[in-house]
C-alpha cells in the first residue's frame, strides 16, 4: 500500500453529529491522506491532526487520550521518557480512550511532504529519536480500568510499530482491520489480560511481526483472515491461555513463521485454510493443550515444516486436506495425546516426511488418502497407541518408507489399497498389537518390502491381492491368522518364521516362493497343483529345499490333503537324493551307481510308494519282458517232452509259466532247462515278490486314506 499525506492549512477538523459510532474530538488542523492499493485504486480520508507533544502532556498529567480518527506522526514513548529523564524500562501508564481509525505515520513521511518547520517544536532533533518510528508504545501500561483497548481500522505507516513489553488489562484488545506498513511490528514480551485479542482481517507489511515471549490470557486470540507480508512472523516462546487461538484463513508471506517453544492452553488452535509461504514454519517444542489443533485445508509452501518435539494434548489434531510443499516435514519426537490425529487427504511434496520416534496416543491415527512425494517417509521408532492406524488408499512416492522398530497398539492397522513407489518399504523389527493388520490390495513398487523380525499379535494379518516385486517376511512371529491369498509378486519369501495358527497362500501368483526354516505350528492352506508349489518353491541349497518339502508334507497330512502330501513327500525324497548325490560327487564317487539304483527302485517304480498305479504298470512291463524270454528255444522244458531238440512252449504255456514264476506259485509242469533260464526265473520270482509287496503298500496307503 502506498499513501500520500497533505496538511490542509487553516482547515479545522470537525465531526458531524452521529457520523461515527465512537467518540471523535474536533481538531485545529486537518490532514488528508490519499491511499493507493496494489490495483492503483485511490481512497482519500480526512483525519484530525494531533501533535505528539500534546499527547506527551496528556500522559504526564494522566488524562484520557482520544486518538479516534486522528493523524499523528512519530509518536514514541522512548522520546517521552528522554524528555522526562525516565529510564527506558519504566512502565508508563496511558489512559487510552480510543485509537479507532487512527493513522500513525513516521516523522520522515510527514516532513518529506511539508518541511520540518510545520512539525511542532522539533522534538526529534532535540532528543535524537529515530525518524523511521511510526508508533512506539514499548513499556506502556494500557490497562485502562480493564476496558477495551481499541485500534481497530488503524493504519500504521512504513516505520516500526513497537508494543514490546507493553501491558494490557483484562479488557478486549482490538486491532481488527488494522493496516501495518513495511516496518517491523513488535509485540515481544507484551502481556495481555483475559480479554479477547483481535487482529481479525489485519494487514501486515513486509517487515517482521514479533510476538516472541508475549503472554496472552484466557481470552480468544483472533488472527482470522489476517494477511502477513514476506517478513518473519515470530511467536516463539509465546504463552497463550485457554481461549481459542484462531489463524484460520490467515495468509503468510515467504518469511519464517516461528511458534517454537510456544505454549497453548486448552482452547482450540485453528489454522484452517491458512496459507503459508515458502519460509520455514516452525512449531518445534511447542506445547498444545487439550483443545483441537486444526490445520485442515492449510497450504504450506516449499519451506521446512517443523513440529520437532511438539507436544499435543488430548484434543483432535487435524491436518486433513492440508497441502505441504517440497520442504522437509518434521514431526520427529512429537507427542500426541489421546485425540484423533488426522492427516487424511493431506498432500506432501518431495521433501522428507519425518515422524521418527513420534508418540501417538490411543486416539485414531488417520493417513487415509494421503499423498506423499518422492522424499523419504520415516516412522522409525514411532509408537502408536491402541487406536486404529489407517493408511488405506495412501499414495507414497519413490522414496524409501520406514516403519523400522515402530510399535503399534491393539487397534487395527490398515494399509489396504495403499500404493507405494519404487523405494524400499521397511517394517523390520516392528511390533503389532492384537488388532487386525490389513494390507489388502496394497501395491508395492520395485523396491524390496521387508518385514524382518516383525512380531504380529493375535489379530488377523491380511495381505490378499497385494502387488509387488519382492516381499520378505524374515524371522517373523505370526500369532494370528495370516492371509496371503491371490498375492502377485515376483518373490515371496517367508523365511525362519513361526506360524502359530494359519497361513493361506491360495491363488498366489509368484515366480519364487520360499518357506526356508519356517516352523509351522498351525496350518498352511495351499494347493499343490493349482498353486504350482513344485515349480515355485526355491532355495539356495538342496537341504533347505528338502526341509521346506518336509514341512509342507507334514502340513498337508494335518489338513487332510493326502494327495498333496504324497507329492510333497516325493519332492522331499528327490531333494534328499539330490543333496546326497551332491555330497557323493564331492567325495565317494564310487557310490554313485548304487545311488542311481536306489533312485530307480524307489522313485522311478513307485514314487516312493505313493503311486500304486505306477507300480502296477511296472509289474506288467517286467512280466511282459520275462515272458518274451520264455519263447527262446531250449530255455524251458515240459514234463514228458524231449527238450534236447530245443523245446519251444506254446503261447499259452509261456504266459502261464511266466505268471506262475512272477507270482511265485511254481506248478512244476514247466521248468527251466538252462542256467540262464534258471537265473531269469529266479530274478522274475524275486521281482514279483518285491513289486507285489510294493504294490500292496502303495495301494493300502491310498485305500486307508
Amino acid at each position: 500500500m502506498k499513501y500520500e499525506v497533505q496538511l490542509l492549512k487553516g482547515v479545522t477538523f470537525e465531526v458531524e453529529s452521529g457520523k461515527y459510532s465512537y467518540k471523535v474530538l474536533p481538531r485545529e488542523s486537518t490532514v488528508l491522506v490519499k491511499t493507493i492499493d496494489d490495483r492503483g485504486r485511490a481512497t482519500e480520508t480526512k483525519y484530525g491532526f494531533v501533535d505528539r507533544e500534546e499527547i506527551y502532556s496528556l500522559i504526564e498529567t494522566q488524562q484520557k487520550i482520544n486518538l479516534n480518527q486522528c493523524y499523528m506522526a512519530g509518536f514514541s514513548i522512548k522520546e517521552y521518557k528522554a524528555k522526562m529523564n525516565l529510564i527506558n524500562e519504566l512502565k508508563v501508564l496511558i489512559d487510552l480512550d480510543g485509537g479507532i481509525d487512527t493513522f500513525f505515520d513516521t516523522v520522515y513521511s510527514f516532513e518529506r511532504a511539508h518541511g520540518r518547520e510545520l512539525f511542532s517544536k522539533k522534538l526529534i532533533s532535540n532528543y535524537n529519536e529515530d525518524e523511521s518510528i511510526t508508533a512506539d508504545f514499548s513499556y506502556v501500561c494500557l490497562e485502562n480500568d480493564n476496558s477495551e483497548v481499541n485500534f481497530s481500522n488503524a493504519q500504521f505507516g512504513d516505520g516500526e510499530v513497537n508494543f514490546s513489553n507493553a501491558q494490557f488489562g483484562d479488557g478486549n484488545v482490538d486491532f481488527s482491520d488494522a493496516q501495518f506498513g513495511d516496518g517491523g511490528v513488535n509485540f515481544s514480551n507484551a502481556q495481555f489480560g483475559d480479554g479477547e485479542v483481535n487482529f481479525y482481517n489485519a494487514q501486515f507489511g513486509d517487515g517482521g511481526v514479533n510476538f516472541s515471549d508475549a503472554q496472552l490470557g484466557d481470552g480468544e486470540v483472533n488472527f482470522y483472515n489476517a494477511q502477513f507480508g514476506d517478513g518473519n512472523v515470530d511467536f516463539s516462546d509465546a504463552q497463550f491461555g485457554d481461549g481459542g487461538v484462531n489463524f484460520s484463513n490467515a495468509q503468510f508471506g515467504d518469511g519464517e513463521v516461528n511458534f517454537s517453544n510456544a505454549q497453548f492452553g486448552d482452547g482450540g488452535v485453528n489454522f484452517y485454510n491458512a496459507q503459508l509461504g515458502d519460509g520455514e514454519v516452525n512449531f518445534s517444542n511447542a506445547q498444545f493443550g487439550d483443545g483441537e489443533v486444526d490445520f485442515s485445508n492449510a497450504q504450506f509452501g516449499d519451506g521446512e515444516v517443523n513440529f520437532y518435539n511438539a507436544q499435543f494434548g488430548d484434543g483432535e489434531v487435524n491436518f486433513s486436506n492440508a497441502q505441504i510443499g517440497d520442504g522437509e516435514v518434521d514431526f520427529s519426537n512429537a507427542q500426541f495425546g489421546g485425540g484423533e490425529v488426522n492427516f487424511s487427504n493431506a498432500q506432501f511434496g518431495d521433501g522428507k516426511v519425518n515422524f521418527l520416534e513420534a508418540q501417538f496416543g490411543d486416539g485414531k491415527v488417520n493417513f487415509s488418502n494421503a499423498q506423499f512425494g518422492d522424499g523419504e517417509v520415516d516412522f522409525s521408532n514411532a509408537q502408536f497407541g491402541d487406536g486404529n492406524v489407517n493408511f488405506s488408499d495412501a499414495q507414497f512416492g519413490d522414496g524409501n518408507v520406514y516403519f523400522f522398530i515402530a510399535q503399534f497398539g491393539d487397534g487395527n492397522v490398515y494399509f489396504s489399497d495403499a500404493q507405494f513407489g519404487d523405494g524400499e518399504v521397511n517394517f523390520s523389527n516392528a511390533q503389532f498389537g492384537d488388532g487386525k493388520v490389513v494390507f489388502t490390495r496394497t501395491q508395492f513398487g520395485d523396491g524390496e518390502v521387508d518385514f524382518h523380525h516383525v512380531r504380529f499379535g493375535e489379530g488377523d494379518v491380511g495381505f490378499t491381492r497385494i502387488l509387488g516385486e519382492t516381499v520378505i517376511f524374515n524371522d517373523c512371529c505370526f500369532r494370528g491368522h495370516v492371509n496371503l491369498e491371490n498375492a502377485k509378486c515376483k518373490n515371496l519369501i517367508i523365511k525362519n518364521c513361526l506360524i502359530e495358527k494359519t497361513l493361506s497362500l491360495k491363488g498366489m501368483e509368484v515366480l519364487t516362493l520360499s518357506l526356508q526354516d519356517t516352523k509351522n505350528l498351525g496350518q498352511i492352506f495351499v494347493k499343490w497343483k493349482e498353486d504350482k508349489i513344485e515349480e515355485r518353491l526355491k532355495s539356495d541349497t538342496s537341504q533347505n529345499l528338502t526341509d521346506q518339502f518336509v514341512m509342507l508334507k507334514e502340513n498337508f497330512h494335518t489338513i487332510g490333503r493326502y494327495e498333496d502330501e504324497d507329492m510333497a513327500y516325493v519332492k522331499y525324497k528327490r531333494c534328499e537324493w539330490k543333496s546326497k548325490y551332491d555330497e557323493l560327487c564331492n567325495g565317494k564317487v564310487y557310490w554313485i551307481p548304487m545311488h542311481y539304483i536306489k533312485k530307480l527302485a524307489f522313485d522311478t517304480i513307485s514314487e516312493y510308494a505313493t503311486n500304486y498305479k505306477r507300480v502296477a504298470f511296472c509289474m506288467i512291463i517286467l512280466w511282459a519282458v520275462f515272458t518274451i524270454f520264455c519263447f527262446i528255444p531250449g530255455q524251458l522244458c515240459k514234463s514228458g517232452v524231449d527238450y534236447s531238440v530245443g523245446y519251444i512252449p506254446e503261447i499259452r504255456e509261456g504266459i502261464s509259466y511266466s505268471i506262475a514264476t512272477f507270482l511265485t506259485i511254481g506248478y512244476g509242469n514247466i521248468t527251466p532247462s538252462t542256467s540262464f533260464a534258471v537265473f531269469l526265473s529266479g530274478l522274475e520270482g524275486f521281482s514279483g515278490v518285491f513289486l507285489i509287496a510294493y504294490f500292496t503298500v502303495a495301494f493300502a496307503r491310498k485305500a486307508l486314506r
